[in-house]
């Protein structure tokens, strides 16, 4: 279900992209436009439905690790890692620049040590299983591969343009950005579906 879900939001996006001016399909997935809020939302609902209904059937332990994934990815996509200095807590510049207090850097540490501790949890935990269920097509083990597969996916749409300008100072005219942006943020609206 899941890898179809992933190409029905990537089809959602063509076809808006095919029946939307440039213009207007830019000012539909924009920061704080329509698709984006809609993601938040979602982040919103999916993180309920855990606390809810994941009592049933998953561990206090995994719960609260899925709740963080939730919950940071949902801070990410509102651009609260961008609310101690302006830059991302998740770039390495911000790491080792100079220009950032180490007051900043401390306490971005004690913002992300929750995650750490989620990936920990994860890696640790659940690797091993994961990758022998994935290797007999388990329904969990693919949808942990999409969510991956369309995680990556959609970090590839959003730096890809931004990085051949930066490198080699291509310009791309305004449908290529309506395009690869429209897909980026379609894909990242089902991120906490998946």
């Amino acid at each position: 279900m899941t890898v179809y879900i992933s190409v029905i939001a990537s089809l959602a996006a063509l076809v808006s992209w095919l029946v939307m001016s440039s213009e207007s399909m830019i000012r539909f997935v924009r920061e704080n436009g329509p698709i984006e809020n809609l993601t938040l939302v979602i982040y919103v609902v999916a993180i309920g439905l855990i606390l809810y209904s994941g009592r049933t059937v998953l561990k206090v332990q995994t719960r609260v690790a899925i709740v963080i994934l939730l919950a940071y990815m949902f801070m990410r996509e509102a651009g609260f890692h961008k609310s101690l200095s302006g830059t991302s807590i998740l770039k390495i510049k911000f790491w080792l620049g100079s220009q950032f207090p180490v007051a900043n850097k401390l306490m971005a540490l004690a913002i992300l040590i929750p995650v750490l501790w989620m990936l920990f949890y994860f890696i640790r935990g659940y690797t091993r299983r994961w990758w022998s269920d994935l290797c007999v097509k388990d329904g969990y083990a693919v949808g942990i591969f999409v969510f991956l597969t369309v995680l990556v996916v959609s970090k590839i749409f959003d730096r890809s343009l931004n990085m051949m300008t930066e490198m080699w100072g291509w310009h791309f005219p305004v449908w290529v950005e309506a395009l690869v942006t429209g897909q980026e943020e379609y894909l990242e609206c089902i991120l906490p579906l998946l």
